[in-house]
């Protein structure tokens, strides 16, 4: 049935808080759009935008050309496809007069605790010194209005720091978790809009609001102290508007949270949750940050867990087993407990051999939640300001028998959309993509995270950029990516350097160019899955910035000291031990400068697009006269007697066409020996190379080796992981417990998820043409995937039907051309029979 679906408004669903022009996409299934028509209306009914019908069948990034967007009101969309299929929704707009109207306010004597030295073990230097972080008690605000006359509207616009939560008459506003998303504060602050109009009361009204740290703290250089700036707008149906704004006349106190923060938990005394309001102070006036409106999905719960099992240790402690490695924390119920019994939580991915916890991955994050009981009937302890990375949970001091009803996990994370699926039958594969499916999960949180667990949790730029292919087969990753390149735009220096993390609480500058190069990676993401032309321009200049910066670095076209990680975490090691640094370094730079040269072409910018495009083919130059040797690509740089290649140095140059064409052949079969007589169908490359093999495998026919590879279960493999009871990616190939770089929840090395919707199930696309080309494995029956690409969804599955014969089903928007290969081996049997709506099927025999 023909259909049009994911109505998006700067690429969310029903977004709060736009200032400027917003975009529209959607969808069309099971037909061709020849007309659309958008019109944009206040909700009184004011007309903003009429785009009148136009004769177009592109449906996505088209720009709003309206009046100026009013502030602090909602909008209604209303979209027209071919004259009759109608999609409606809504957007708040922002709120620019937020900082002018209102103040910063918090409390300047809040109780503070200077833990122990935290020590975080960075990737560059292993002392960097955490100590005095300073974590504060929550502050706890409150002010009480009158609403007098009948409202028509009523909009909020907040910014709570670190996190915030916010009751109107003791009901929620919102139903976000660690509210805003995390930025360099002192660049930009995210603030949120609500609808709140019914919320508010005739009569007396009470706001409250509570604020805890998060990442706004000393350590990474801010002041620590929580503060908060608010507006709400009341507009009666007279007309006349009634601004409640933050200043001093809001009242400030500590209440239930003590200490908090998402590397040590919560501490929260029940005993403390009534505040006596007539004990508080004023609030004090603080500084504060450059505002901009959160615009992407918000961290929200999108699941729970119950246990798999519950057992006491050796200690007579509880020790939960939730199933699964995730982000997210526990709720926990209990019944007659007594006032001022201490409750414990501590958390951890891995058990040790006797049944306790073993907390060695999470290093120096403390990861406790503590829970005074105030002796009522039944209490529920739902912690806030705090997230962990676990699968087991161990409970100390819980009254009475800990039973499965009492306890619970919630899934954490950014509530991304989920975009794909996939299924095969062979069930180690649906393991790996399992596991990555969930690291990938775990690790969204307002930024893109390395890992969830432990005291880290940072933006790592070539964790993002390396695994962005296949996170959008995952989810709709459009808002999140838009919002972090903001993040990387913002923390670039003037002379165009950026930092491998993002935002930079860590300040790691210059980035690695495998690091920098997300900014490029995203850039160019957005524009070929999304079709977001909008963002290239509005980075265009700070992305040229950046490469122009690359190539002022090097040495006639190659940076030859230049970089830190290059393909890090190879099996046994840490830093790159068979690829040099150089190498890497130089093939992203030359990666980046085609990227831009492409970008210059597409906005027109003719002049640019030459200089670039030049340059680029002068790079490709230096980079196989430094590096190649008749198709083998310089390796061995720490090995000298080892004279064969490594994996990632020859991937990388296959990969963007650098190799010249009367080596390629060459270049391949050193790579092949490597996989396969060298080290017998494993990996022996780190996050680089891994990120680039199976795209190489597969435009060289070598769906085969790409399958050995995948479905191997011995080290180094996904499959060992699998085998070793994982349940997410891990850190490093090695099996490993102990302190150091050992994350059992790691995104880093989860690139070859792609590999099972292009290769296996065999869709995928080059420079937009559209081609059909599964893999048949002999030791399996079927696959199956479906996921939504900018044109609609796209689905396929591949049955067996005998040892000879398979048939195969495939769905695809009509404004898309796909055209069917069999596999290596295989013909056709008959004709390709399909329909008017976009489906097909064939049937392939295998050769005699």
């Amino acid at each position: 049935m023909a259909s049009m679906y994911d109505f998006l408004i700067d690429y969310l669903k029903e977004p709060r808080g736009i200032e400027e022009k917003p975009i529209f996409s959607w969808k069309c299934d099971g037909f061709v759009q020849e007309s659309y028509r958008i019109t944009v209306t206040e909700e009184n009914g004011i007309e903003l935008w009429d785009s009148k019908t136009v004769y177009d069948s592109k449906h996505f990034c088209i720009e709003y050309k309206g009046k100026t967007l009013p502030q602090l009101k909602k909008c209604v969309v209303v979209l027209t496809c071919n004259g009759s299929l109608i999609a409606k929704s809504f957007f708040l707009t922002g709120c620019k007069k937020l900082d002018p109207l209102s103040q910063w306010i918090g409390y300047k004597n809040i109780p503070r605790y200077h833990l122990e030295t935290l020590v975080v073990t960075g990737a560059l230097d292993n002392s960097i010194d955490r100590s005095q972080t300073g974590w504060a008690d929550a502050v706890y605000l409150q002010k009480e209005f009158d609403v007098k006359k009948t409202i028509s509207t009523a909009y909020l616009a907040i910014c709570g720091l670190g996190f915030f939560q916010c009751q109107i008459n003791d009901r929620e506003v919102g139903d976000s978790i660690l509210q805003p998303a995390q930025t360099d504060y002192s660049k930009r602050a995210l603030y949120n809009v609500f609808e709140v109009t019914d919320l508010l009361v005739s009569g007396n009204n009470i706001w409250h609001v509570a604020l805890g740290n998060g990442r706004q703290v000393q350590a990474y250089g801010y002041d620590p102290n929580p503060r908060m700036i608010a507006l709400l707008e009341v507009t009666y149906v007279d007309g006349t508007v009634q601004d409640i704004v933050s200043d001093e006349k809001w009242l400030v106190s500590c209440g239930p949270i003590k200490n908090n923060s998402i590397y040590e938990g919560v501490y929260y005394d029940a005993r403390k949750e009534l505040i006596d309001w007539s004990k508080a102070v004023p609030a004090n006036l603080v500084e504060g940050y450059p505002l901009q409106p959160e615009l992407l999905p918000p961290v929200r719960k999108t699941g729970e867990l119950a246990p798999v099992s519950i057992v006491q240790d050796r200690k007579g402690n509880w020790i939960v087993d939730f199933g699964q490695n995730s982000s997210g924390y526990v709720i926990l119920a209990m019944v007659h407990p007594d006032s001022g019994q201490e409750i414990h939580l501590r958390f951890s991915e891995l058990l040790q051999e006797d049944g306790t916890l073993l907390t060695a991955t999470t290093r120096n994050a403390h990861t406790e939640d503590t829970y005074i009981c105030k002796g009522a009937e039944k209490e529920t302890f739902i912690p806030e300001f705090t997230y962990h990375g676990f699968r087991y949970a161990e409970i100390l001091g819980y009254p009475g028998i800990l039973q499965a009803d009492n306890i619970k996990k919630v899934v954490l994370h950014s509530d991304l959309t989920p975009n794909g699926a996939f299924y095969c039958s062979n069930e180690l594969l649906n393991k790996i993509h399992r596991n990555i499916h969930w690291s990938q999960r775990s690790n969204v949180m307002g930024i893109p995270t390395d890992c969830p667990q432990r005291e880290e949790r940072m933006g790592w730029l070539g964790d993002v950029q390396l695994v962005s292919r296949q996170a959008v087969y995952e989810f709709d990753m459009a808002a999140f990516y838009r919002k972090f390149l903001d993040d990387i735009l913002v923390s670039q220096t003037e002379d165009g350097e950026l930092s491998d993390v993002t935002p930079p609480y860590w300040s790691l500058y210059p980035a690695d160019p495998a690091w920098g190069s997300a900014y490029a990676t995203l850039l160019w993401r957005l524009y070929v899955e999304y079709g977001d032309t909008q963002s290239l321009a509005k980075h265009y200049d700070s992305l040229k910035k950046y490469v122009d910066y690359l190539y002022k670095t090097s040495d006639n076209g190659i940076l030859e000291n230049f970089g830190k990680y290059g393909d890090w975490c190879p099996p046994a090691s840490t830093f790159s031990k068979r690829t040099p640094i150089s190498l890497t370094s130089t093939w992203f730079m030359v990666k980046d400068t085609l990227v831009f040269s492409k970008i210059a072409l597409l906005l027109k910018k003719e002049k640019d697009a030459t200089t670039y495009t030049q340059r680029y083919n002068n790079l490709v130059m230096a980079f196989n006269n430094k590096f190649d040797d008749k198709g083998r690509y310089l390796a061995n740089w720490m090995s000298p007697m080892d004279n064969q290649p490594s994996m990632t140095s020859q991937i990388l140059p296959l990969y963007l066409g650098l190799v010249p064409k009367e080596e390629e052949q060459k270049a391949i079969d050193y790579l092949l020996s490597e996989i396969i007589e060298r080290f017998d169908y494993h990996v022996d490359c780190g996050i680089v190379g891994i990120r680039y093999l199976y795209p190489v495998l597969l435009r060289y026919g070598y769906d085969d080796v790409a399958y050995a590879l995948m479905n191997k279960d011995t080290y180094p493999s996904f499959g060992y992981m699998v085998r070793n009871g994982a349940t997410t990616l891990w850190e490093r190939w090695e099996n490993l417990a102990g302190m150091g770089m050992n994350s059992h929840n790691h995104i880093m090395y989860g690139s070859p998820n792609a590999w099972f919707y292009q290769g296996l199930c065999g869709i995928r696309c080059n420079e937009g043409k559209w081609i059909v080309k599964p893999y048949f494995p002999k030791d399996m029956d079927t696959a199956c995937s479906a996921f939504s690409v900018k044109e609609g969804k796209i689905s396929i599955e591949w049955k067996r039907q005998c040892d000879e014969t398979v048939l195969v089903k495939w769905c695809f928007p009509l404004e898309l051309q796909m055209e069917f290969i069999p596999p290596k081996g295989w013909v056709f049997e008959g004709a390709t029979v399909s329909d008017e709506k976009g489906c097909c099927q064939v049937v392939c025999r295998e050769k005699a």
